[in-house]
């Protein structure tokens, strides 16, 4: 089972622009980001799971992906794909415009209307083609443009922020204190929810339970340190990454990489 991914830092501060041609049939690691990200199919369709909702998307329609959602992709061989990630810090302008007090704005995830998604195509081809050359401002301006178009062209759908922003909290207090002994406990009396609510939060969004996801990120972290620290073993990796018995990280990694780590002394 692949490791869910949380990218962070330089995806939140940039934007990521790709045409991927796909020479190989291939599923993505799950992961989630604070940027928002925007999937056009340009030939063939592809399979998009949000949130452990699994939908296709074909040629012509647009996946929406918003901050922290959970996904991945399926890509099938001969297909091809736009690519948009746009960082946090690109978005100020949108939700200023759009937002609305105690509520979190967003799109439909699916936007389906292929004769409404020409104008937003062309866009994006545009900006394709002037991307390496932009500077930041203009980068700005193609974001607006396309967003803004969105807007005109599918609407504005609003969510409870208090429920979208717990989970948000949740999985960033995770990423930052793995290390440290986390409980459904912790998680409550940090919160200020049940314990229910909180673990019933975690596996909705991410498929996993709450020791299984933090028993994942620690293995995650182990390999990083493995691979950065050739000397060290296997037995500091694991303590420096929150472990306190060796049995659970080898069942914890080999559920990430399905191997087990070089034992080093």
């Amino acid at each position: 089972m692949d490791i869910l991914q949380f990218y962070e830092s330089d995806v939140e501060k940039k934007i990521y622009f790709d045409k991927d041609d796909s020479d190989l049939t291939w599923t993505s690691m799950a992961h989630y980001h604070r940027a928002v990200e925007l999937c056009f199919p340009v030939k063939d369709s592809l399979v998009c799971c949000v949130n452990g909702e699994k939908f296709e998307v074909e040629a012509g329609e647009i996946a929406f992906i918003d901050s922290f959602d959970v996904h991945y992709f399926e890509i099938s061989k001969g297909s091809s794909r736009y690519a948009v990630v746009i960082g946090a810090e690109f978005l100020s302008n949108f939700y200023e415009m759009y937002g609305k007090k105690n509520s979190r704005v967003r799109f439909p995830r699916k936007l389906f209307d292929k004769e409404k998604n020409k104008i937003l195509f062309t866009i994006v081809r545009e900006w394709g083609e002037h991307f390496e050359t932009c500077n930041r401002l203009q980068n700005l301006g193609y974001v607006n443009l396309l967003l803004g178009t969105i807007a005109e062209l599918y609407g504005i759908e609003y969510s409870d922020s208090e429920n979208d922003n717990l989970i948000v909290k949740i999985l960033s207090f995770i990423n930052e204190h793995f290390k440290e002994q986390i409980d459904l406990e912790l998680l409550s009396k940090t919160f200020g929810y049940s314990k229910s609510t909180v673990s019933r939060a975690i596996s909705t969004a991410i498929g996993e339970d709450l020791r299984t996801y933090v028993n994942l990120i620690r293995a995650r972290n182990v390999h990083k340190l493995l691979q950065s620290n050739p000397e060290m073993t296997v037995t500091e990796a694991a303590n420096k990454s929150g472990f306190n018995s060796l049995k659970t990280f080898y069942r914890a990694y080999g559920q990430v990489f399905d191997e087990n780590p070089k034992i080093k002394g």
